[in-house]
């Protein structure tokens, strides 16, 4: 569902989820997630090149950071809400999040 209102585009984005697998090609450590449903809200600015987008991600989601993202590369599996920005030159940044949350470069090192 997309709406627009205010200068806003609104996106709400869901679905069942899949199972995921993550391998180190150093170490050849591999580990599954499942992403059992997710929900993602999306709030952009019209046009998005002009300011922040907010995503507000429910259920179980992985997010990857990249090294020119605000901490630096990862990648994170979030379960519960987490909150995420991209700035106008797509730079993420990590807002809040409550439930659990997992490192998944921790968990391959």
């Amino acid at each position: 569902m997309t709406r627009e209102k205010n200068g806003f585009i609104r996106t709400v984005a869901g679905g069942n989820g899949f199972i995921l697998t993550f391998t180190n090609v150093t170490t050849r450590k591999a580990i599954t997630v499942p992403t059992n449903g997710s929900v993602t809200h999306t709030l952009a600015p019209k046009p998005p090149a002009t300011g922040t987008t907010t995503f507000t991600l429910t259920g179980q989601n992985v997010f990857i950071f990249f090294p020119t993202d605000t901490g630096g590369a990862r990648t994170i599996l979030y379960t519960g809400k987490a909150v995420i920005t991209n700035d106008a030159n797509g730079k993420s940044t990590f807002q809040s999040a409550s439930g659990k949350q997992r490192n998944l470069c921790d968990a391959l090192a």
